[in-house]
């Protein structure tokens, strides 16, 4: 006579106010466990002194308690900077700490990075959230360039004139212009500095 047997797993999954689970016994897996959120931050784009500060969570929710070791950051640029000190941090089932992250662009154009949390989850010991920020910059453009005057007989003037744009993304300082050459003269009336 033909037997059939069922195994039901079973997973109990709690929420928080903070959206984090707690899953108990899936997939056989015990221990610690770790959640980042968000999972993503955009800074956006800010000037070359200008710090901005954003936060994600890291969170216990396991079986036992989750130590986090380290929180390192991986980018081209060094213009990521883990802000919270996590020395010796331990976090008991259901609870989370606040990572804060700051961007000070250290270059211009979009910059991206991960920041790397390293801890004792029994899988996933290491979890990234991924950082992207942009680095505004002013470049100036001068039109026409080259400035062709033409052909200029002896003992007459001709004169032109040249425009200077910013097409960059910051505001651009203008402190000084000069010319080089002794058959020119530079006739401005700008009013220095210009931004």
């Amino acid at each position: 006579m033909p037997r059939f047997a069922l195994i039901i797993s079973l997973v109990a999954i709690s929420c928080s106010e903070q959206k984090f689970h707690t899953i108990v016994g899936a997939d056989g897996v015990r221990g610690p466990a770790i959640q980042v959120d968000p999972a993503f931050l955009e800074f956006g784009l800010h000037s070359e002194a200008e710090e901005s500060v954003k936060t994600f969570m890291v969170a216990s929710v396991g079986e036992e308690a989750l130590e986090v070791e380290s929180i390192r950051v991986e980018a081209e640029a060094p213009s990521f900077t883990i802000l919270t000190d996590i020395e010796g941090l331990i976090l008991p089932v259901g609870e989370y700490a606040e990572i804060d992250v700051a961007f000070t662009p250290m270059a211009s154009g979009s910059q991206s990075g991960q920041a790397i949390v390293t801890s004792n989850a029994t899988r996933d010991e290491e979890v990234a959230v991924e950082l992207v920020g942009e680095g505004a910059i002013a470049e100036l453009q001068i039109f026409p360039d080259p400035l062709d005057m033409g052909v200029a007989y002896v003992g007459c003037d001709s004169d032109d004139e040249i425009e200077l744009r910013n097409v960059g993304t910051d505001d651009l300082e203008i402190y000084e212009v000069t010319h080089e050459g002794t058959s020119f003269d530079l006739d401005s009336d700008l009013d220095l500095p210009l931004t």
